[in-house]
Order: structure tokens, then C-alpha cells, then sequence
């Protein structure tokens, strides 16, 4: 389970752009003035895009060059003006569902979360929230993810689910970080019950923060387990919050990723 899942969250995150509003390859070109006969290309404002490339066990791959990336608006490819590599540090947040998962559940899904930031714990920083019908700061941002691991063997099983509320916390705290590149995980078994936070304003939020957030949705084919062991709980019927995990990710130019039977 533990390996799995980790690949799973590394084919989540192929290529992250981490830099800038999602929506800042779609910009609206500057109003011309209407007595202009000519535009300079100096003119045209240069779009910056920074991507971390993984492979399927969570490592980042080094030595790209220029030629290894294509980069498409509206499917007409770009010319890529200038390349750099470089390694940066990122802040990373995850907001990890608590509330149906059994203990097991949790504790493959969590450690294999931090087994892919983990590669870059000397740089790199993290958070972790954890959520059921209360939304909880389990750890701040840290580097050591010994003491994020140990705080995540504290958290128990919840009911209710507050999806929207504790989105809505991570984005205002992955903010707060000191990395340029920034991303968050949302990993969820359910919908939304019981949060203040309707979708609508989750989503404006979102997309203006301008932070990647990619959605796991896990069900319980997902974790192997039957409906004679554990009934759908309500919030999980309908499809209704995988639709909602879509739209959340793509909105902050991200993914949502539904893992098949990992039994």
C-alpha cells in the first residue's frame, strides 16, 4: 500500500508550475493604443515558468536541458526564449482528510505523502493539516520530518468532514511560506460536510491564490475495502466530490488523481 501510493502522488505531480497564478500563460494581452502603427516585441511581457520534474518513486530528475520541454498555449506550441535549471527549495502543504480513513488507511497514505517530500527534507519545508469536522494545524512548516511524522501518529479518525474549510486554511498558510515555488496536496476519501466555506468561494479563492493544488480522491475500491466491511459513507455517493476535486485542481492549473484498486 505504502509503495503504491507513493507512486501514485508522484505521477499526481509529473510537472508542477510552481511560480505564478495558473492562469499566467492566459493573460490578456495590454490594451494597444489606438493612434499605435507598430508593436515592438520588447513590448511583449516574457511568461516565467518553473517546473520540478519527478520520477515514478518521487526523486527529482536532474540534467534536463532546453530540449527536453515543450511548452503549448491553446495547443500552438511556444518558442522557449531562455532555460535555466536550478534547484530550488519549495514550500510544500498537505491537507489530509482524517474523518472515515481507518488508522491503517491513514498511516500508509500520510507516510507515503511524506515519502515524496521527504527527498528534499534538508531544503525543502513543509506543513500538515488534518481535518474532520474541525480543521487542525497538525504541524507548521518544518524541514525536520521526523517531528512531522511523529506529530502525524497523534491524529485519530474523525466523522464529519469540513473538505472546503481546510482547503481554504491550507491555502492561506501555503501563502505564508518562504519558498518562491510553492504547492499543495489534498488528500480526501469524501466530500464536503459540515464546512462554512461553500465551493464557490473555495474555488475563487483558489484560483486567485495561485497555488498548485493537486487532489487525491481515494474511495473504499481505493483502499481495498468492500461495502459488506464499510459502507459509502453519504458524502461519498454521487460522484459529486470527485467532479469537485477536478474543478478544484484544474483551477489552480493542477490535477486531481483518482487511484484505482491498490490492493
Amino acid at each position: 500500500m505504502f509503495q503504491t501510493v507513493a507512486v501514485i502522488l508522484a505521477l499526481v505531480l509529473p510537472l508542477v508550475p510552481l511560480v505564478g497564478s495558473p492562469s499566467a500563460a492566459q493573460r490578456q494581452p495590454q490594451e494597444i493604443p489606438q493612434n499605435a502603427s507598430a508593436i515592438r516585441l520588447s513590448s511583449i511581457e516574457p511568461v516565467s515558468l518553473s517546473v520540478t520534474v519527478l520520477d515514478q518513486k518521487g526523486r527529482a530528475i536532474t540534467g534536463l536541458k532546453k530540449e527536453d520541454f515543450k511548452v503549448y498555449e491553446n495547443g500552438v506550441e511556444q518558442t522557449i526564449v531562455s532555460f535555466s535549471a536550478e534547484d530550488s527549495p519549495i514550500s510544500w502543504g498537505l491537507v489530509l482528510d482524517r474523518s472515515d480513513m481507518r488508522r491503517k488507511v491513514m498511516d500508509d497514505v500520510y507516510h507515503a505523502a511524506f515519502h515524496i517530500i521527504s527527498e528534499r527534507a534538508d531544503r525543502d519545508e513543509a506543513f500538515l493539516v488534518a481535518f474532520d469536522d474541525q480543521v487542525e494545524m497538525v504541524s507548521d512548516f518544518t524541514s525536520d520530518y521526523g517531528q512531522l511524522l511523529n506529530m502525524l501518529r497523534r491524529v485519530r479518525p474523525g466523522r464529519r468532514a469540513a473538505l472546503y474549510d481546510a482547503v481554504a486554511f491550507g491555502l492561506n498558510r501555503i501563502g505564508q511560506g518562504k519558498n518562491r515555488k510553492k504547492v499543495l496536496f489534498v488528500i480526501t476519501d469524501g466530500g464536503d460536510d459540515g464546512s462554512k466555506t461553500t465551493f464557490r468561494q473555495l474555488l475563487e479563492r483558489a484560483s486567485r491564490e495561485g497555488v498548485p493544488a493537486y487532489t487525491v480522491g481515494l474511495t473504499a475500491y481505493t483502499v481495498g475495502v468492500t461495502e459488506l466491511q464499510r459502507p459509502i459513507p453519504p458524502r461519498s455517493k454521487g460522484g459529486r466530490w470527485q467532479g469537485e476535486l477536478k474543478k478544484l485542481a484544474e483551477a489552480t492549473g493542477a490535477h486531481a488523481h483518482f487511484p484505482g484498486d491498490m490492493t
